[in-house]
């Protein structure tokens, strides 16, 4: 199949012919056991020496489901917001939106500064909060604003120009910085 980048960047050779993930594992593993030399296999896979070393020694442990892929996720969290203090956060944030006051990731931390509630998340994380347990929406209308319209600064005579003047004021012919 002719490609329109160029024969060089087709996909032609072992990535049209690669196993299952599993199935490539055993046989790597296979033929590493079987006597053949690493480094051959990991060329004739597309792979690196690392790597078939890797799974003949997840094979040499003993376990069934050694060529079965296993979870990339941390075991712990160290950093995570304890548990209480989000429950505290979406607490809070219910209860501000039931009294009909401002609900913000702010008035919640001042609120939660108030109850004196360790440790104190900052505003970015309460908002993450709010997000993960989906206590955010966006606008539902287009926003109107009320009361007066904000000034517009007009200039009221000729001294309140925009423009600054390039000339250096009058000196005493003294250097700057000298006290003269």
């Amino acid at each position: 199949m002719p490609s329109i980048l160029g024969p060089a960047l087709t996909k032609e050779g072992p990535m049209d012919t690669r196993l299952p993930p599993d199935d490539e594992r055993r046989l790597a593993v296979a033929r590493c056991v079987s006597g053949e030399d690493p480094t051959t296999i990991a060329a004739s896979l597309g792979r690196s020496r690392r790597w078939v070393y890797k799974w003949l020694a997840r094979h040499r442990t003993g376990d069934s489901a050694w060529a079965a892929d296993r979870s990339r996720r941390p075991w712990t969290h160290p950093l995570a917001l304890p548990a209480r203090v989000e429950a505290a956060v979406e607490s809070v944030r219910r209860e501000l939106y039931n009294e009909g006051l401002l609900y913000g990731a702010q008035n919640i931390r001042w609120r939660l500064e108030e109850l004196e509630l360790r440790p104190l998340p900052s505003v970015r994380t309460i908002n993450r909060t709010l997000a993960r347990r989906g206590l955010t929406h966006r606008r539902t209308r287009r926003y109107v604003p009320r009361g007066r319209p904000t000034p517009r600064w007009r200039p009221t005579g000729p001294t309140t120009s925009t423009k600054w003047t390039t000339s250096a004021p009058a000196t005493s012919g003294a250097p700057c910085g000298s006290g003269v």
